[in-house]
């Protein structure tokens, strides 16, 4: 299946310290408008692709609800990359209703302590409440960053993921690009470790794994 993941916008309400997109706290002035990213879904639409709209934070480019109606009636199939702490029962439920299909949550330890080092003060416990807030309204999964910081967690996070009901845990290795630096990387030879761990783990548990 071709995949385009699409970063709807800049803006973010974190700071994250690996950030590909090296988010900031307002929109790219270069950003489509309206009018270019409906008509940027209809160039696109004989492929059939997945359209992931990330960001930055997605859920804060206000015309995002009618970005992803468009895509759902080009019948396309639309997921929503998200930190997870803007989703209020509210924002659940829009979500739900114009037709979005998966929401991944961004998750960089299991505890608040080692997530909100990387996103923030109070990160962890908003992300965890959303998470809650889509449960039984929209699939879920989680998406988790191997760096130097979290990579003895992987069990743990395979846990997490089952524990809060979700359909599928993604893992990516950290690349060294905007906010990423090279001493959070993983060596090729640990590299090769975690993902013998990760198919042990996949093996023996109900979810959809990826490595990235």
């Amino acid at each position: 299946m071709l995949i385009v993941a699409w970063e709807v916008t800049a803006a973010c309400n974190l700071s994250c310290g690996y950030c590909r997109a090296s988010a900031s706290t307002r929109p790219d002035p270069q950003e489509l408008s309206t009018e270019e990213a409906l008509a940027f879904l209809d160039s696109i639409a004989t492929l059939q692709p997945m359209i992931i709209l990330s960001g930055g934070e997605p859920l804060l480019r206000p015309d995002i609800f009618q970005i992803a109606r468009h895509a759902v009636s080009l019948n396309l199939r639309v997921s929503l990359a998200s930190n997870g702490t803007l989703l209020t029962p509210q924002m659940a439920d829009e979500i739900a209703a114009c037709g979005i299909s998966r929401v991944s949550i961004s998750l960089d330890g299991v505890t608040p302590e080692k997530h909100d080092r990387t996103r923030g003060s109070g990160s962890f416990q908003a992300a965890m409440q959303g998470l809650e807030n889509l449960r039984g309204k929209v699939d879920f999964q989680i998406n988790n960053t191997l760096t130097s910081k979290n990579e003895a967690d992987v069990p743990l996070f395979f846990d997490l993921a089952q524990r809060v009901g979700a359909r599928a845990l993604h893992f990516f290795f950290l690349v060294a690009t905007g906010r990423g630096r090279e001493e959070d990387l993983i060596s090729p030879e640990r590299q090769e470790e975690l993902l013998l761990e990760i198919d042990r783990e996949r093996a023996r548990r109900s979810l959809e794994v990826q490595v990235t």
